[in-house]
């Protein structure tokens, strides 16, 4: 097959990506409303035992991951011993997984004293097995750039979970539902690769250099990352209860799930982009600006956002006996804001081959949290481990995160916060005039109210921030930033309806 030429790439690369974001936006929202029919049904010392079991399935995952897909990926002349041997290595992860799990099981059900959750545990093994036993050709689809069937494979099994944790739900009001859901989407997943690209197996580990030799590092980021943020579920349970846990677990993932649905598919971008850019380090350098801008503009108000609703929206989505969730999100959103704003360096040093430097700030990271968060456990309970897990993400990370971009980029902390100073400028007036509105508004819990509450507190906001965003640009000499991208988009769309027939 000859190659197709860079234009009609470059155009394949664009679709793709509309097809990936649009795959991620849609996967977030049924995600929320997954969360929102739970709610409904579960109590929260349900969502904190599955917690439990999940966390051990999560780290047992990252630790014992090897990277094959993207090995796969960038081994141009791939032969079938390559498939052959990924498979058998998947089937091997697969089986250290199972056996962690049952062992890992029997050890949390000792530990929290229930034995329910060694049969969660037994049950979440369904789901390594079935990601075993699909089909390694399935990386082929991304090597051709048909991103358009891979989102429409990864909506089918996110589809099939649903309808699988809905159904259950309702028939049985158990921590079941949980469970099910995933484990029906990975069956799916494997169901569907299988029937589009058949792969006859043969067991051999011929080819195992090759595969095992991609990224270590990448792999102890992961590592390092996940024991840092999942960790803590351990701990609020033992310290506290699995109904605490329920609560912080379910505040926790509405409050990530809006920044995963703008970064993940950001992140597949940046990387390539500043990628080509390495050997231009002064472009490199306004790159990274830009896009740390225009995460500000986007981020910011967000998280702050999301936190000055949380009351009457999770009022109003989950029920009120989930207010304590509603306190979890207004803690942790605007911090996943900052962390989301300074991202960019992530892909800046994976582009630069500085993968040994993100391991290492995981690591200050992991060791730094960990300490901080169980004293703030220990002493104060579930307020203080949120106050402690602001500064350790908020002022830890974003400080860590901004020394690397003065280190490798060359812009000093004080031109970074320079850069976003419209949008935090923006952000606290938003801020100010919010908590006057619902200050103003009183309190109130009838479906009517909170609809009121939440529609007049977001219109205000809205106009606030970008009113005062573009306010501070005008007053600044329309300097060069994402306000003139977002200028630029609205003039040309002026000027085209103008030039339609009416």
């Amino acid at each position: 097959m000859s190659e197709a030429p860079p234009a009609s790439v470059g155009q394949a690369v664009t679709r793709g990506a509309g097809w990936m974001i649009s795959a991620t936006v849609i996967g977030r929202s049924i995600d929320a409303l997954n969360i929102m029919i739970l709610a409904r049904f579960l109590m929260p010392k349900d969502f904190g035992l599955v917690a439990l079991a999940t966390t051990l399935f999560t780290i047992l995952t990252i630790i014992t991951e090897l990277q094959i897909s993207n090995a796969l990926l960038i081994i141009k002349n791939s032969e079938k011993d390559h498939y052959d041997t990924a498979f058998t290595l998947s089937v091997l992860r697969a089986l250290l997984v199972v056996v962690g799990l049952t062992l890992g099981g029997f050890v949390l059900s000792t530990i929290y004293h229930d034995s329910r959750l060694q049969w969660i545990c037994l049950a979440l093994c369904l789901s390594p097995l079935a990601g075993a036993f699909q089909s390694p050709r399935y990386v082929l689809m991304s090597r051709k750039l048909q991103f358009s069937r891979i989102a429409g494979i990864e909506m089918s099994s996110k589809v099939a979970g649903f309808i699988a944790t809905v159904t259950t739900a309702f028939l049985t009001h158990s921590y079941w539902a949980i469970v099910v859901g995933p484990i029906v989407g990975s069956v799916t997943l494997s169901a569907i690769v299988g029937a589009m690209l058949p792969f006859r197996p043969r067991f051999t580990i011929v080819r195992w250099r090759e595969l095992l030799s991609f990224s270590v590092w990448t792999n102890l980021i992961s590592i390092t990352t996940t024991l840092s943020g999942r960790l803590d579920n351990f701990f609020v349970a033992g310290i506290l209860s699995r109904t605490i846990l329920g609560y912080y677990t379910l505040g926790d993932t509405l409050a990530n799930i809006l920044y995963s649905a703008i970064l993940n598919p950001l992140q597949r971008v940046l990387f390539p982009g500043f990628w080509q850019l390495v050997h231009a380090p002064e472009r490199l350098s306004a790159a990274f600006a830009r896009s740390q801008q225009m995460l500000a503009m986007l981020v910011l108000p967000t998280g702050v956002g999301l936190a000055l609703v949380a009351d009457p929206l999770i009022a109003l989505m989950l029920g009120p006996k989930w207010h304590v969730a509603a306190t979890v999100v207004q803690f942790v959103s605007p911090i996943f804001a900052l962390q989301s704003m300074i991202a960019p360096i992530n892909a800046v040093l994976l582009a630069m081959g500085k993968q040994k430097i993100l391991f290492f700030r995981s690591l200050t990271v992991l060791f730094v949290r960990l300490p901080l968060i169980l004293a703030g456990l220990y002493f104060w309970g579930l307020y203080g481990f949120l106050c402690m897990r602001v500064f350790s993400g908020g002022f830890v990370v974003v400080l860590l995160n901004s020394t690397l971009v003065a280190r490798f980029l060359g812009i000093s902390i004080a031109a970074q916060f320079r850069m976003i100073s419209r949008s935090v400028v923006s952000v606290i007036a938003m801020a100010a005039a919010c908590i006057a509105l619902r200050g103003a508004m009183g309190t109130g819990h009838s479906p009517q109210i909170l609809v009121l509450q939440l529609g007049s507190i977001v219109t205000l906001g809205v106009c606030v921030f970008f009113a005062s965003h573009f306010g501070l640009w005008l007053a600044s000499g329309r300097p060069k930033g994402p306000e003139t991208e977002v200028h630029t988009l609205l003039s040309a769309l002026r000027s085209r309806l103008r030039t339609q027939p009416r």
